[in-house]
């Protein structure tokens, strides 16, 4: 029963019309794009590469540094040495 319902299931699926898209058609006379070396692309510098926004790199930088300062927090011990003596005095005690 179970295939003889994924087959009426597919069989529908593949009847339903093909949606319209929004986009118009190319325009077949239109020139091709300009080839860059992988090089530019990867700098982002280029005859045509926009300004850079010093607002965009001072937040971008802003948030880089306040993730290497969680990272650098998240790295450090969770317990100290006197925390983690307590907890295994409080484990020894439970054992005996």
């Amino acid at each position: 029963m179970r295939p003889l319902s994924l087959l009426i299931a597919i069989t529908l699926a593949a009847c339903t019309p093909f949606p319209e898209l929004d986009t118009p058609p190319a325009d077949p006379g239109a020139p091709y794009p300009r080839l860059a070396p992988i090089s530019q692309l990867i700098d982002g510098i280029g005859p045509n590469a926009p300004p850079r926004d010093t607002e965009v790199d001072e937040a971008l930088q802003a948030r880089v540094a306040a993730l290497r300062a969680r990272a650098a927090a998240l790295r450090q011990p969770a317990l100290t040495d006197a925390q983690r003596a307590a907890l295994e005095d409080a484990r020894d005690r439970r054992a005996e």
